[in-house]
């Protein structure tokens, strides 16, 4: 289950850091 949100979080900052550039 840990993992599940580790992955959302993950996807959620990458999708941020693409948005940024």
């Amino acid at each position: 289950m840990l993992s599940f949100y580790v992955h959302l979080t993950v996807r959620y900052f990458w999708d941020k850091k693409d948005l940024l550039s």
